[in-house]
C-alpha cells in the first residue's frame, strides 16, 4: 500500500499523511510518533482480506476526507454537564475532538496523591517507563488503527495512581466530538499502582453529523494487586467509522475487568489485547450488543496468558435486528510457561430478524499441560413457547417481547454498579 504513487494511494491514506506531517515536530513524543508511523507503514491499512478484517465492510473508508481541528473549540460547561454522571460529578476528564482539556475537567474528588497529566507533560516526569512501554507497544502491536493512534494522537491523557491508593468514585472519561472535526485519536495512558481499586468510565457526546473516523485506544498498566474496573460505552451513530483498541498488562495477582456495551454505527470495531504478564493475575471481558437498522459491531479479543496461575473469562451478547451485523472473534493464548491457566469463553447471539448477520470465531491457542480452557458460541431466536407462555399471563405480544430481551441482556447489565449509568444505557440503547 505505501509503495504506491501518491495519486494511486487511496484518499484516506493521503490524508493521514497529512496529518502526520503536521504532528511531526520536534517535542517529546516526536520519537515515538515516528516509529508508531513506520509500523502503521508495515502493517498498512487493513481490508477484508486480512483475517482480522474479514467481516469489516471497509471500502467507502478508503475515500473518506478527515481532518483534525487546529483551533481550540469554545464549550461550555452547560453543553456536557448532563452528560456527566451523578457518580462522577467531581471526577471526571473532558475530552474535545480526542484532545484532553484539564481546564474543563473536574478531579477534585481524587486523591491528591494521583498524578494528572498531558501525555507529553508525563515525557518528562515519567519518560523512562513510557518511553519503554510504548516502544515494546509499537514492536508487538498487529493492529493499524492502534499503531495510528499513537502516531496522530493531538493531546493524551497520563494518569498515575500511586500504591495503595483506593479511589471511592468512578472515574469518568466524557469525549466531546463538534461538528468541525473529522478525525479523533483520543489516547488514555493510565497507571495503576500496587495494591490500588479504581473503577473507570468511558462515554461520548457526539455533535457531528457528517462521516468520520475515531480511532481511541486506553492503555492500562496494572502493578502488583492492582484492580481496575473498566465501563465502556457506545451509543449508535450511523456516520461514525469507530475503531477502538483496549490494551493491559496485568503483575501478580492484579484484576483487570472491562464492560463493553454498543448500540453499533456505520463501523464499530473494538479490538482488545489483556497480556496476563506475571502469576495469578486474573481477567473478565463482558460485552452486550444491541443493533438496530444497518447498524454494525465486531469485536476482536485476545488474552495472553504468559504466567502460572492465571484466570481469563470473555462473555459478550448479541441483539441484532433489522439489516444489522456483527462479529465475534476471541482468542486465548497460553504460553508453554503458563501451567495452571483457567480460561472460558463463551459468545451468545439473538437473531430478531432473517436478514441480520452473526459471525462468531472462538478459539484457543494451548501451549501448556496443565489448563482448564473452554469455548463456545450459539445463535438463537425468541422463544415462541416462553412468548406464548407470557401472552398467557396477560402481557401483550410487544411486552412480552421486550421482557425476554431485558432478560436476555440484564446478565450482562445487572453487573454495572451505577444507577444512573443502568438508566442512561437503557434509555440510549434500548
Amino acid at each position: 500500500m505505501t509503495g504506491l504513487a501518491k495519486q494511486e494511494q487511496p484518499l484516506l491514506l493521503q490524508q493521514l499523511e497529512a496529518q502526520f506531517e503536521k504532528l511531526k515536530v520536534a517535542d517529546d513524543l516526536c520519537s515515538l510518533r515516528q516509529l508508531a508511523w513506520k509500523k502503521f507503514q508495515k502493517l498498512g491499512i487493513p481490508d477484508r482480506t486480512q483475517d482480522a478484517f474479514k467481516y469489516v465492510s471497509l471500502g467507502e473508508l478508503y475515500a473518506l476526507e478527515i481532518n483534525q481541528e487546529d483551533d481550540t473549540p469554545e464549550i461550555d460547561k452547560k453543553y456536557f454537564e448532563s452528560e456527566v454522571l451523578p457518580e462522577s460529578k467531581y471526577s471526571y476528564f473532558l475530552f474535545i475532538n480526542g484532545c484532553f482539556y484539564p481546564n474543563l475537567s473536574d478531579f477534585s474528588a481524587l486523591p491528591p496523591q494521583i498524578r494528572v497529566l498531558s501525555l507529553s507533560e508525563a515525557m518528562h516526569s515519567h519518560k523512562a517507563f513510557l518511553q519503554k512501554h510504548l516502544q515494546q507497544q509499537v514492536e508487538r502491536e498487529q493492529d493499524p488503527f492502534a499503531a495510528l493512534n499513537l502516531a496522530l494522537h493531538a493531546n493524551g491523557l497520563f494518569v498515575y495512581i500511586p500504591p495503595k491508593i483506593v479511589v471511592n468514585v468512578p472515574i469518568q472519561c466524557l469525549h466531546i466530538i463538534t461538528e468541525k472535526v473529522s478525525f479523533i485519536a483520543p489516547r488514555m495512558q493510565i497507571v495503576a499502582g500496587a495494591h490500588t481499586q479504581t473503577k473507570w468510565i468511558f462515554s461520548c457526546l457526539d455533535y457531528k453529523i457528517d462521516a468520520y473516523l475515531s480511532l481511541p485506544l486506553l492503555d492500562f498498566t496494572l502493578e502488583e494487586a492492582a484492580e481496575v474496573y473498566a465501563y465502556s460505552v457506545e451509543y449508535n451513530k450511523e456516520n461514525r467509522w469507530h475503531f477502538s483498541s483496549l490494551r493491559a498488562v496485568l503483575k501478580k495477582y492484579a484484576s483487570f475487568n472491562a464492560m463493553h456495551l454498543s448500540a453499533g454505527g456505520m463501523v464499530s470495531r473494538v479490538n482488545a489485547h489483556i497480556c496476563l504478564k506475571e502469576k495469578n493475575s486474573k481477567t473478565q471481558l463482558k460485552g452486550l450488543l444491541n443493533l438496530c437498522g444497518k447498524a454494525t459491531s465486531h469485536c476482536h479479543l485476545t488474552v495472553e496468558h504468559k504466567a502460572p496461575d492465571t484466570s481469563s473469562l470473555q462473555h459478550f451478547k448479541g441483539i441484532l435486528n433489522d439489516f444489522s451485523r456483527s462479529s465475534f472473534e476471541g482468542k486465548i493464548k497460553v504460553d508453554s510457561e503458563a501451567q495452571g491457566t483457567r480460561a472460558y469463553q463463551l459468545n451468545n447471539n439473538l437473531l430478531l430478524s432473517p436478514r441480520v448477520i452473526a459471525n462468531s470465531k472462538p478459539n484457543l491457542e494451548i501451549f501448556a499441560d496443565d489448563v482448564k480452557a473452554s469455548h463456545g458460541a450459539t445463535v438463537s431466536q425468541l422463544s415462541e413457547d416462553q412468548l406464548f407462555y407470557l401472552e398467557t399471563r396477560g402481557l401483550s405480544p410487544i411486552e412480552a417481547r421486550e421482557m425476554l430481551l431485558s432478560a436476555y441482556a440484564q446478565e450482562i447489565i445487572q453487573e454495572i454498579p451505577y444507577r444512573s449509568l443502568i438508566e442512561q444505557i437503557l434509555r440510549e440503547m434500548f
